[in-house]
C-alpha cells in the first residue's frame, strides 16, 4: 500500500513514545538519503523508485538485501577481472619469453650443428670400431 501525500503526523501518530517516534524520523531520513520518499513540507510522496522496489521485492527488507547482494556482486566482478588481467599479463610474458628462447635455441643449433654431427660420429664410431676417435 503506497501513501501519496500522507501528513507525516498522521503517520507518526502510530509510533508511541519518544523511541520509536525517533526510529522513524531516522527511517524516513534513511529512505529520504536513498530516493525513496521526497519531503513536501509536512507531508512525502513515495517516488517511482520506491514503488518498483515494492512491486519487485516485495518489502524495504529485501530491496535492502538485494542492493548489499548486488554491491557485493560487483565489487567480486571488479576484483575476477583484475585477477584476469594480471594473469593475462603474466602469460603475455611467458610467451614472450618462450618466444626468445626459442629463437636463442634455434641459433644455437644451427651454429652448433656441426660439433653434433661430430660428436654423433664419435659415439656411433666408438660402439661400431672401440675407441677410435673419428677423423677430422
Amino acid at each position: 500500500m503506497f501513501y501519496y501525500g500522507v501528513p507525516i503526523e498522521d503517520i507518526k501518530r502510530f509510533y508511541k513514545g519518544k523511541e520509536q517516534q525517533y526510529l522513524f524520523d531516522t527511517a524516513l531520513m534513511q529512505l529520504e538519503s536513498e530516493g525513496m520518499i521526497i519531503r513536501e513540507g509536512e507531508s512525502f510522496v513515495v517516488t517511482k523508485e520506491a514503488g518498483d522496489a515494492f512491486l519487485c521485492y516485495g518489502n524495504y527488507l529485501k530491496y535492502v538485501e538485494a542492493k548489499r547482494r548486488q554491491q557485493v556482486d560487483n565489487e567480486k566482478a571488479k576484483v575476477l577481472d583484475s585477477k584476469v588481467k594480471k594473469s593475462t599479463i603474466v602469460s603475455n610474458y611467458l610467451k614472450s619469453a618462450n618466444m626468445v628462447c626459442s629463437i636463442v635455441s634455434f641459433i644455437v643449433g644451427v651454429l652448433l650443428s656441426d660439433q653434433v654431427k661430430w660428436i654423433l660420429n664419435w659415439l656411433l664410431s666408438f660402439f661400431l670400431t672401440g675407441c677410435a676417435l673419428p677423423h677430422s
